[in-house]
């Protein structure tokens, strides 16, 4: 958790979110035409809570502890404080080796992960939504549950 401390990814977390919002709100419409704006402001803003980005952020650490020893999370940390330092970060050769190899797939996984989990969450507000708010959806979808894709 230090490691997505010191990368900061909570914050870059955050703003992925806020990028795609108005991708999946279009999408939203499409699958639900009766979808009101107050619906899409409040799934928006629910996605967007303190403790959403929690758990993205939670998805990313097991992906570095799959692919990186405790000894090797440890370099990686203290090169990025130096970093963020303003210090020239110095990783062994063979972090370094192993970081570009293994660069993709990271990524890859952290995607995947983070995708799931906005899908899943994404459906389960939208669920929550309509039942709090059955009048914010004025046509049923033909489709199913609004926010079920995104």
């Amino acid at each position: 958790m230090k490691l997505l401390e010191v990368t900061n990814v909570r914050a870059i977390m955050l703003a992925a979110q806020e990028k795609m919002l108005p991708e999946t709100q279009s999408k939203m419409r499409e699958m639900v035409p009766g979808i009101s704006q107050e619906f899409l402001d409040e799934w928006s803003k629910r996605m967007m809570a303190p403790e959403m980005i929690e758990e993205y952020a939670s998805v990313v650490a097991p992906v570095y502890e799959k692919h990186f020893t405790n000894e090797e999370v440890l370099e990686l940390i203290q090169g990025t404080q130096d970093k963020n330092d303003g210090k020239t970060p110095t990783l062994s050769d063979a972090l370094k080796a192993k970081f570009a190899k293994g660069y993709i797939d990271i990524q890859s996984e952290i995607m995947g992960a983070c995708a799931q989990l906005g899908s899943k969450r994404g459906a389960e507000i939208a669920e929550q939504l309509g039942k709090e708010h059955p009048e914010w959806i004025k046509e049923a979808a033909a489709t199913g549950t609004p926010g079920a894709k995104k």
